[in-house]
């Protein structure tokens, strides 16, 4: 009886362990919190990872590295940058593991340009 109590144990132990490796393993996510100054907010990426936040648009590109926190998260704010959808071209995260997180951006409804 002991030795069954003990495997039993032991097999819920390791399914535990094996769930917290998964779960530190879950994939980055990245997302606006607020719109002007542009701040960001990214989850899932290593504990105190390296991080690189990139901001493109039609006319400039800003970056900046960061270290994400022991429970791999960050929050990072970009100055004199408002999200506005007609000219974000993209907004991306990566970590140095490699592992990247990316705004989904909505197709925007922008007006046509002027005709010349």
């Amino acid at each position: 009886m002991r030795s069954a109590v003990a495997l039993i144990t032991a097999s819920l132990v390791l399914t535990a362990a094996a769930g917290a490796a998964t779960s530190s393993q879950s994939r980055p996510t990245l997302r606006i919190t607020v719109g002007a100054p542009l701040t960001l907010r990214g989850a899932g990426f290593a504990s105190r990872e390296r991080v690189t936040v990139r901001v493109a648009s039609d006319r400039t590109r800003t970056a900046k590295r960061l270290r994400a926190s022991a429970t791999g998260g960050f929050t990072v704010r970009f100055d004199g940058v408002s999200i506005y959808p007609c000219t974000i071209t993209s907004i991306v995260a990566v970590g140095a593991s490699g592992r990247a997180a990316a705004v989904k951006m909505p197709p925007a409804q922008c007006p046509q340009p002027p005709a010349p």
